[in-house]
């Protein structure tokens, strides 16, 4: 009686592993469609009945995972705060300490990251304006505590703390640091964000 080795099923998860191991390694320019197939033993035909469209469907798909698994670790870090400061601080931690997993489960080259980064800003993501209410939402409690300043605009605020957070990210991330909590450019940053850098007069 003979046998038969059966083919693993290809499913829309199986094409985002096989996906983002590549983009992590090779970055979103230097992977193609065909390289996925290839990962895979399909046809590109048969990635694209799973995704139509193609590669940057597929490179979105993945991205919005990750930004979710991110996105619940800064509100499980709000959550557990006793303050505002503390959670707009534990937050930006907790983004910070799960982007160092991903990087790690992923195996992201370091000289990717910054090709990486500069390609996901092109991107309109569900997830930059969750972050940017998340903060904002944090400056007007913080307000409201006593503890920040009141401001016109606080979405303007909110931000410019989201640009200068993700240009740090970036240079920690493309370190060879792996500890999770943050070094101690972050917590200057930190510093610098809640006190200030002028003296009272």
């Amino acid at each position: 009686m003979s046998t038969q080795r059966s083919t693993p099923r290809l499913s829309r998860q199986s094409i985002l592993d096989a996906a983002t191991e590549l983009f992590a390694r090779g970055g979103f320019h230097g992977t193609s469609i065909a390289d996925i197939s290839k990962k895979l033993g399909v046809t590109k035909g048969a990635l694209y009945y799973h995704f139509e469209g193609g590669k940057d469907e597929i490179f979105e798909t993945a991205l919005a995972a990750t930004d979710t698994e991110v996105l619940a670790a800064m509100h499980a870090a709000v959550a557990d705060a006793p303050d505002a400061r503390s959670a707009l601080r534990g937050a930006m931690v907790a983004k910070l300490a799960t982007y160092r997993v991903l990087r790690d489960r992923y195996q992201v080259e370091r000289e990717m990251v910054e090709e990486l980064a500069a390609t996901i800003s092109t991107q309109k993501r569900v997830f930059r304006v969750q972050e940017q209410q998340l903060y904002a939402e944090l400056l007007n409690r913080g307000a409201e505590a006593g503890l920040f300043r009141h401001f016109e605009c606080v979405d303007e605020v909110a931000r410019a703390i989201q640009t200068i957070v993700l240009t740090l990210e970036v240079s920690e991330l493309s370190s060879d640091a792996t500890e999770e909590k943050p070094t101690a450019l972050f917590d200057t940053l930190f510093d610098v964000l809640f006190r200030g850098i002028e003296t009272c007069p």
